[in-house]
């Protein structure tokens, strides 16, 4: 059975969603906004204006919209979106979504990159529309200590290069691809 493609949207150009084979990727170059496909899809927006470290992002309202609008279209037509667990753009999903379901029935969900293979601890949390929790494929968990570090020197491990950062581990690729084939496939059965 060949799987399906859905959209990544705000990727880097190196992302691991390229090498995936069932994304059709949007980086800086090719503006999400500028091709709307509604169908579900997985939202990587830009989080220097939304994280804990917002105050000292160059400030950017436009690239601070995008996450916006990307709430807006996983809302819509369903999907994951994935920032920092400590993002501010939290404040724009329904409180009822942390410990059930909101009104789009979206729900959230913490998880750590290295659970998937990232090489530092990376706290991040996913906001879900169109299946329900107990839908959800196995999440990897990991009690393995992370081998570098994110940021500042508050251990012996080594720094992650800064481009390294944003990386979405390939199992995580994995995981998000079958999550929105999952939505897909709850979406036909409802309809």
């Amino acid at each position: 059975m060949a799987r399906s493609k859905f959209p990544a949207y705000f990727c880097n150009d190196v992302s691991n969603y390229h090498a995936h084979g069932g994304f059709d990727v949007f980086t800086k170059d090719r503006k999400a906004e500028q091709e709307i496909v509604e169908s579900p899809a997985v939202y990587h927006p830009p989080c220097a204006q939304w994280g804990r470290l917002k105050a000292f992002a160059r400030v950017d309202p436009a690239e601070k919209a995008l996450a916006l609008w990307a709430l807006d279209m996983v809302q819509n037509h369903g999907g994951v979106l994935e920032h920092p667990r400590s993002t501010s753009l939290l404040r724009h999903i329904e409180p009822s979504a942390r410990h059930a379901y909101d009104s789009f029935n979206g729900f959230l969900i913490s998880v750590n990159l290295s659970w998937f293979g990232f090489p530092a601890e990376k706290k991040t949390v996913l906001y879900i529309v169109g299946i329900t929790r107990s839908m959800l494929p196995v999440i990897p968990y990991s009690l393995d200590a992370p081998i570098m570090r994110l940021g500042s020197a508050t251990s012996n491990k080594e720094a992650l290069p800064k481009n390294r950062r944003s990386e979405t581990p390939p199992a995580m690729v994995a995981w998000i691809h079958e999550v929105l084939e999952l939505i897909m496939d709850h979406r036909k059965t409802r309809a």
